[in-house]
């Protein structure tokens, strides 16, 4: 939750729990353990420094056809980007997996003999110095189901359990 005064106490019991999963939604969205998980959706693509044109990841699939496709990523876990990517069919030769955080620099990709580079949209942000023709951005979104708005809200809403 949000920074400062609307943390939660490390001490309060949490209320829910949130996870990133690839197994489908639950048909109840906040079950007795509180979780709901959330799946990863890849639709479209775009060539880096060029947001505006995106294209559909099926056009995508068909670009890569007969290339040797690379896939960098420097986020909290890079195996499930790539993960992700090769469920949807994408034959990746070879990874580069960063630590979270960590920079992007020109001799990273110059480095990886592929055709194409995939990268999130976390690491694209730290690509703007770099000129790659073979770079690809992919953005990653989660849909939050409407349930989660009123939860949420009726959570912040609740009395402060440690006011007497």
């Amino acid at each position: 939750m949000p920074a400062g005064p609307l943390r939660e106490s490390a001490k309060r019991e949490r209320d829910a729990t949130i996870t990133i999963s690839e197994s489908p939604a639950q048909s109840e969205p906040f079950p007795s353990s509180r979780e709901l998980h959330l799946i990863p959706r890849i639709d479209s693509a775009y060539p880096l420094h060029r947001p505006n044109e995106p294209i559909t990841f099926a056009q995508m699939l068909s670009r890569l056809v007969g290339l040797k496709v690379g896939a960098l990523a420097a986020i909290g876990n890079p195996k499930k980007f790539f993960d992700a990517l090769s469920k949807l069919g994408v034959h990746i030769d070879q990874t580069l997996a960063l630590p979270d955080h960590a920079p992007v620099q020109r001799n990273y990709l110059k480095a990886l003999p592929v055709d194409l580079i995939l990268i999130t949209e976390k690491d694209a942000v730290k690509c703007s110095e770099i000129e790659d023709s073979r770079v690809w951005v992919i953005p990653m979104r989660l849909e939050l189901p409407s349930e989660f708005s009123r939860w949420v809200e009726e959570v912040i809403m609740r009395p402060n359990p440690y006011l007497k």
